[in-house]
């Protein structure tokens, strides 16, 4: 939680959201899933709790950098294969969605020596999967059979960046699985480049496209809502 304040703040800040973060469970204590089940409960207890935090529960976004991000896209097929809780977008910035690392060409290209060495990543990853938990499409969702019925999604990456191409990989299947999609290249930035609005120019043009791209989705998603409320109005009259 407190290494994450800081990019919550100033997400709350500058785009006028409630925003909780989460403090889910950690490996090597808490194996997968229990991030996942954890992000899940917290979703379950927003919804329950919109009216007292103020919030609209038709428009939740789930949204997590690096790590973070593979634990979103989890909970969101997660979400979708229970039933819900309903999420109106995902933001995945940075994301590792494929645990399996396979060789892509940003993988090769900046594994060693771009501020996120894949060797140490890999030896991180083994305390929180065990066998074939890599493959779980929880764990990489990337590796799902089936993308359909996801949430709108907002992904942010870096162009030196070993887990770049995981990145536009996902947004490219999202997209073929109906999935609105926004995605954003920060390019010649490393990965945790979206924490440094502060110093470059360039993340702080990553963080207005997420904000407006996030507004938009959320817009979008009631419209959506409020058109399904009125067709069973309707049909409930006639």
């Amino acid at each position: 939680l407190d290494t994450a304040d800081a990019l919550c703040r100033g997400l709350a800040a500058e785009a006028g959201f409630v925003v909780v973060s989460v403090g889910y469970r950690l490996a090597p204590e808490h194996r997968f899933p229990a991030p996942v089940d954890d992000t899940l409960a917290a979703l379950a207890w927003v919804v329950a709790s919109a009216t007292n935090l103020g919030v609209d529960p038709t428009a939740l976004v789930l949204a997590g950098e690096s790590a973070g991000a593979n634990i979103t896209a989890g909970a969101c097929l997660a979400a979708r294969d229970r039933g819900g809780p309903a999420i109106a977008a995902q933001w995945l910035d940075v994301p590792a969605v494929d645990l399996t690392f396979p060789p892509t060409p940003s993988y090769l290209e900046f594994g060693t020596g771009f501020g996120l060495d894949v060797d140490g990543v890999e030896h991180i990853v083994n305390w929180y999967l065990t066998g074939d938990d890599r493959k779980h499409p929880y764990a990489s969702p990337a590796g799902s059979a089936d993308l359909s019925g996801l949430p709108p999604a907002v992904i942010t990456v870096a162009g030196c960046d070993p887990m770049r191409d995981q990145g536009s990989l996902y947004a490219a299947r999202l997209r073929a699985a109906g999935a609105d999609v926004r995605e954003h290249c920060v390019d010649g930035a490393l990965h945790g480049t979206t924490w440094l609005t502060g110093l470059l120019p360039a993340a702080r043009e990553c963080r207005a496209f997420v904000v407006e791209s996030l507004r938009e989705l959320i817009a979008s998603r009631r419209i959506d809502v409020a058109d399904a409320k009125h067709e069973l109005d309707v049909e409930r009259t006639a």
